[in-house]
């Protein structure tokens, strides 16, 4: 146990050790009132990304070059949409009132681009930061669905395992998607030409310090407690890493370098 679980109460307790031994939830009434309230949070947090994601992108469908770009930038937008909505059906069978939620909140809501919000947040929804931040061209657009998407999937990845059942399910059943989204940004990096790859490069600078702090700060509590209850696996500093390794290695076949990182 450490200092934190050590905190939660004789019930909690006793679930970490049933997980540890192999139980899972299809229903998060069976559980406890904390690993309702981690759930409940990963969830919308998932569905407030892929909303707050999708209603960025279809403002700037026209920044597509060309009718193929404009195309699967419309589809990512569908698929983002479709996520969202099975993430909030979980969500509603949980108790939260998603209908109100969904009104609550401006989806399409951006701060200025030179804001620095590190990890504090800037929203009363639960999406994550970077997409609190404005997009403003293609090669914009494609560094940074290729870096989020990236990102994404490492996420799924670990809740694909999760001991709540419906989220694995859901994680496991999306993967393929984020693996697309990732595959078409970097497919669009490759189209670009000369003087648009310079841009690229300005956007990878960037990009890169947001993206990468939506896998978390290093021994955060709310990370702890995801992997105490078996709903993730990795800490967030290893899957940083993880992703930092990966887009380093696709975006310098392409003559494309992310930014050093202490």
């Amino acid at each position: 146990m450490t200092a934190y679980t050590e905190r939660l109460s004789q019930k909690d307790k006793e679930l970490i050790a049933e997980i540890a031994e192999g139980r899972s939830f299809s229903h998060a009434n069976e559980s406890s009132p904390k690993y309702k309230e981690l759930v409940s949070g990963l969830l919308l947090q998932l569905a407030d990304s892929e909303l707050a994601g999708a209603s960025g992108y279809s403002q700037l469908l026209h920044l597509g070059p060309d009718l193929i770009c404009r195309l699967e930038l419309s589809k990512i937008v569908h698929e983002k949409f479709l996520l969202a909505t099975s993430a909030y059906k979980l969500v509603s069978e949980l108790g939260v009132n998603v209908e109100k939620y969904f009104l609550l909140h401006s989806w399409e809501a951006r701060i200025q681009r030179h804001a620095q919000l590190g990890y504090r947040r800037a929203s009363s929804d639960k999406r994550l930061n970077a997409l609190m931040y404005p997009l403003h061209s293609w090669p914009d657009i494609s560094v940074f669905t290729y870096m989020m998407a990236s990102m994404a999937r490492l996420q799924f990845e670990e809740f694909s395992q999760a001991s709540f059942l419906p989220l694995a399910k859901l994680a496991a059943d999306s993967l393929n998607l984020e693996r697309r989204h990732a595959e078409h940004g970097l497919n669009w990096l490759k189209g670009l030409d000369a003087p648009e790859r310079a841009e690229a490069q300005l956007s990878i600078n960037y990009w890169f310090e947001k993206v990468l702090k939506s896998f978390g700060p290093k021994d955060s509590e709310g990370n702890i407690m995801h992997r105490e209850f078996r709903l993730k696996h990795r800490s967030n500093e290893d899957l940083a890493k993880l992703w930092r390794s990966e887009i380093n290695s696709a975006l310098s076949q392409l003559n494309l370098q992310i930014p050093e990182n202490d």
